[in-house]
């Protein structure tokens, strides 16, 4: 009797069963679809935007995007079939992050609620190149003009849905009362972990060195481990020590970059740890769509000019 067989098929069982699973997940509208849309494709300016599509009838808007790029994000949700977003989180009070709110407000898509914390006027004075007091006034008075909810997060907020699905704060810090002293406004990012049954999604706003440092050191409280990490701060210089990188360990990372600024000397050294983890970037691949099937993922890219 040969007692290879037995061990033999089962591994060609084995085989099959998994080939078999991908093509049955991948012939099935996924519970969750994240799309890092590109608003960085013109060379001096990048921004973030990401649309979670939840259970295909839920849509939360992550940032904005400069309002440079307000028309082509507005034409990609309603492309999309977007007709109401049930949220708007902003993760931080940067004009690459929130300057797409009004066009949005502006345009045909309704907005139930808006999440955002506004930065401090003593921040706002040190940093206007990224934002102003009059944006962010705008942002409050059209908001209270159409009677949408403007609601602070926590580091308790969360959001639950079917399907094992869950968005929650991890870290959020108001820049003046902070582990770590007085921050920048980066280092105010709402830092989000996206869950889907066994996958971990982890977007981290602008986080910059001196907090990511902080949140590094807290790893094994509050884990950062994630299969796709979106990259903080468009990977340029200042953002999260290696050691972070280290910590979440991504299988794949997402980079929301203009081409010529991920080239630049500014992200030589994410460029660098691109050797190391599959890497896309926006200025490179257009929007970048991650459908999630709770114990998978598949990536596609879509070029913008489509």
């Amino acid at each position: 009797m040969n007692i290879r067989t037995p061990t033999f098929i089962i591994a060609l069982l084995l085989i099959a069963l998994l080939a078999g699973g991908r093509w049955w997940a991948r012939g099935r509208t996924p519970d969750l679809v994240w799309t890092a849309i590109d608003v960085n494709y013109l060379p001096t300016q990048q921004g973030d935007a990401h649309l979670l599509q939840i259970n295909r009838t839920n849509f939360f808007l992550i940032d904005t995007g400069h309002a440079l790029y307000a028309p082509r994000l507005i034409r990609f949700l309603q492309q999309q079939g977007v007709r109401r977003l049930n949220a708007v989180i902003i993760t931080h009070g940067h004009n690459d992050h929130y300057g797409g709110l009004i066009p949005i407000l502006q345009s045909p898509i309704a907005v139930e609620r808006v999440y955002f914390n506004p930065p401090a006027a003593e921040l706002v004075t040190n940093e206007l190149f990224g934002c102003s007091p009059a944006e962010l006034a705008d942002i409050r008075n059209k908001l209270a003009r159409r009677g949408i909810p403007m609601a602070p997060m926590t580091d308790q907020t969360r959001w639950s849905f079917a399907n094992d699905i869950t968005l929650r704060v991890l870290y959020i810090y108001d820049g003046l009362h902070t582990p770590i002293g007085r921050t920048d406004i980066n280092d105010t990012s709402a830092i989000l972990m996206l869950t889907h049954r066994r996958m971990k999604y982890l977007l981290t706003g602008d986080l910059n060195a001196p907090l990511g440092r902080y949140v590094t050191s807290q790893n094994a409280t509050v884990p950062l481990k994630a299969d796709i990490l979106k990259v903080p701060h468009h990977g340029t210089e200042g953002l999260a020590d290696n050691d972070f990188f280290e910590a979440v360990q991504p299988a794949v990372m997402v980079v929301p970059s203009p081409k010529e600024l991920w080239l630049s000397e500014r992200s030589r050294r994410i460029r660098l740890l691109a050797d190391t983890w599959p890497t896309f970037v926006n200025g490179l691949h257009g929007d970048i769509v991650i459908e999630s099937y709770g114990y998978s993922y598949r990536i596609t890219t879509r070029s913008h000019h489509e």
